[in-house]
């Protein structure tokens, strides 16, 4: 997810603990200045989706 997409740097640490919230440390890490990434093995296509639907709930998106 790109900070771009929710306002810009004053935004990260916000969407940073959404996130948190939402997965586990060990799933969740940051790949650049801007983006985050989630990683759940094994997890089917509607865990996914849901987990991000989540986090669109808590943005308010």
């Amino acid at each position: 997810m790109s900070s771009d997409a929710i306002g810009g740097r004053g935004k990260m640490q916000q969407t940073a603990d959404w996130l948190a919230e939402s997965f586990a440390v060990s799933q969740l890490y940051r790949i650049s200045g801007e983006e985050f990434v989630a990683v759940l093995p094994g997890a089917s296509e509607a865990e996914l989706r849901a987990k991000m639907e989540e986090v669109k709930d808590r943005q308010g998106l």
